[in-house]
């Protein structure tokens, strides 16, 4: 299983004296491996549309070059489906219906979404 994380960083004077990019990276990635996700990749955020660039600059402008967003990175993790209970569902989720991906109650014998029989 894997999932995709967003890592806002902060620009302007606020984030060039302020933020730590490596900080708030390690930060993001110790919360995610306590819950048993593994790092894949990091990869910077960046995007060629005008409109943000403009916006960006009248964030800027009108905070006195204090603040604007700036591009953050993306943080691919992974966790192995092997840490599962014999339901086929993670014990840090909530078990889901096999038909529908719904989720259900440990004790449901059918998904009351979908009607599927659970096993």
């Amino acid at each position: 299983m894997n999932k995709i994380v967003n890592v806002e960083m902060t620009g302007g004077l606020i984030g060039l004296f302020m933020h730590e990019p490596a900080s708030k990276l390690s930060q993001v990635i110790a919360r995610h491996n306590q819950e048993g996700w593994k790092v894949v990749q990091v990869i910077p955020s960046s995007s060629g549309n005008i409109l943000l660039i403009v916006r960006r600059i009248l964030f800027l402008i009108l905070t006195l070059l204090l603040y604007t967003t700036a591009n953050g990175y993306y943080i691919v993790f992974e966790r192995s489906d092997s840490i599962s209970m014999s339901s086929g569902s993670s014990p840090l989720l909530p078990p889901t219906c096999t038909s529908c991906g719904k989720p259900v109650n440990p004790e449901d014998k059918f998904c009351q979404h979908c009607g599927n029989k659970q096993s």
